[in-house]
């Protein structure tokens, strides 16, 4: 795979937003670079044709799954990443800072007609954009740094209307130890579910942070916990953790049938598959 990226550094005057598609700043140089692997790469699968999307050092790329030549979607300055697909597969949610600041953004499946999404002039940082089952909002996390965690956010495509969905405290005077953060939200194709992976409590750098997944019914709004971490007969040890649900397409036919995937990290985990270290869970 060939593709230009463009290094440089330039003074800007002014403000950071420089308006949709005009990030401040300008390449001095170019390098070309050859390269069939990469990491990091947020892969996506097109429901459509199968072909991929994936991000490399800023841009979007889009290859056919069997594999072949990848073909660049965005370019430039601005760093492009977690691509997904909507449900038809005709768009291309993701994150970009080509704004000034980092957004969510919608392009064609080509990569034509890119649409900012969101509208943010502070210093935003998002993750895990995800679509829902109708493709008519976008489910992403975004990070607040008063409260060190990540809220959960649902934003209309058709407008950018943004909505909060698990905030980080449910009472103003919420203690921090009883604080949340969501991240991977991942909606069952049947528009009934949401699943994500929450973390409560302050973050200690020094311990393993304990994540559990969690299902919303999105009808009633009621949560349950799916997947927690194994006890451990230590208090201050935790066994495992998991994160980035991904529930299979058979829920479509269903229900009781599907299957959750969830990467584990894990010290010692008898759930956790030793060859995909996941669990494999009936969401019930």
């Amino acid at each position: 795979m060939r593709f230009a990226l463009g290094v440089g550094w330039i003074l800007v005057a002014g403000a950071a937003h420089a308006g949709a598609g005009a990030l401040p700043l300008q390449p001095v140089r170019h390098i070309d670079i050859d390269t069939d692997e990469g990491t990091w790469l947020s892969p996506d699968l097109s429901p459509d044709d199968g072909s991929l999307v994936f991000e490399m050092l800023g841009d979007l790329y889009r290859i056919p799954a069997e594999g072949g030549e990848a073909r660049a979607l965005t370019r430039g300055m601005a760093f492009d990443s977690q691509p997904v697909f909507s449900p038809d597969g005709r768009d291309i949610a993701f994150i970009s800072d080509r704004s000034g600041s980092e957004n969510i953004w919608v392009i064609a499946g080509d990569g034509s007609n890119p649409r900012q999404l969101t509208d943010l002039d502070e210093d935003s940082v998002f993750a895990s954009p995800a679509w829902s089952a109708d493709g008519k909002s976008i489910f992403v996390s975004r990070y607040r740094a008063a409260n060190n965690g990540f809220e959960l956010w649902r934003y209309e495509v058709a407008s950018g209307a943004g909505e909060l969905v698990v905030p980080i405290k449910a009472a103003p005077d919420q203690p921090r130890e009883a604080r949340s953060s969501v991240l991977g939200a991942f909606p069952s194709v049947d528009g009934r579910f949401l699943y994500f992976a929450r973390h409560v409590g302050a973050n200690d750098f020094d311990r393993l942070p304990e994540w559990t997944i969690e299902r919303r019914d999105l009808g009633s709004g009621k949560d349950e916990v799916l997947v927690s971490a194994p006890r451990s007969p230590r208090p201050d040890l935790a066994l495992g953790t998991a994160f980035r649900p991904a529930v299979s397409p058979a829920i479509a036919r269903a229900h009781k049938s599907a299957r959750l995937h969830i990467p584990c990290s894990c010290a010692y985990a008898p759930h956790c598959s030793s060859a995909a270290r996941g669990f494999a869970f009936p969401p019930g």
